[in-house]
C-alpha cells in the first residue's frame, strides 16, 4: 500500500462496520485512498500446535463462500459510499498477518474493537493483539460505540503509533 492509503479490516460485524465508517470519514477528510480487506481464516485455521482443525470437515464450495462472505462484505463496504479508487479485496489466511502485510506502507491500519477501554480494546482479540505487536504504521482501534451513551468520553478511537 502507498503512504496515502488507509487500510481497514472489513466484515459484517458491528465492530468492523464502525471501523469502516471511521476509516471512510478519515479518508475523505485527509484525501487518502481507502483499502478494505476481508480475511477468511477458515478453513486454514490451525490449532495451538499448527495442525489443521478443519482437516476432517467438508470445505465450503465457491457459491457458499460468495454468499456467506463476499456478498455481505461488499454490502458493508457499499454502505460508506466508496469514492473512486477505494478498493475492497478478499484474502485467506491469518487475519493479523494479512492486515499487517497489507498495511506495511499505509498511512494507518484501522480495526474494529470490542467494548473495552484503553489498550484492552486491542489486546482482547488475537487479530488486534497480533496487529498491535507487528504493525509498522499507526493502528487505530474503533469501538462499536454503544457504550458512548452510558459513559461519556468512552467509545472514541484509540490510536497506537510506531
Amino acid at each position: 500500500m502507498e503512504q496515502g492509503t488507509i487500510v481497514v479490516g472489513v466484515d459484517d460485524s458491528r465492530q468492523a462496520r464502525a471501523a469502516l465508517a471511521w476509516a471512510a470519514a478519515q479518508a475523505r477528510s485527509t484525501g487518502c485512498a481507502l483499502h478494505g480487506i476481508h480475511v477468511l481464516e477458515w478453513p486454514r485455521a490451525n490449532d495451538l500446535y499448527g495442525y489443521s482443525v478443519g482437516a476432517d470437515q467438508v470445505l465450503p464450495d465457491a457459491a457458499d463462500l460468495e454468499s456467506c462472505y463476499r456478498v455481505p462484505s461488499q454490502e458493508v463496504f457499499a454502505e460508506v459510499d466508496p469514492e473512486p479508487g477505494w478498493t475492497l479485496t478478499f484474502a485467506e489466511g491469518h487475519a493479523g498477518h494479512v492486515l499487517v502485510d497489507a498495511s506495511r506502507d499505509a498511512r494507518m491500519l484501522v480495526l474494529g474493537a470490542c467494548e473495552h477501554t484503553g489498550v484492552m480494546r486491542l489486546l482482547n482479540g488475537s487479530t488486534g493483539h497480533y496487529c498491535l505487536n507487528h504493525v509498522e504504521c499507526p493502528l487505530v482501534a474503533v469501538p462499536c460505540g454503544s457504550s458512548q451513551r452510558r459513559h461519556p468520553g468512552r467509545g472514541r478511537p484509540l490510536a497506537a503509533g510506531r
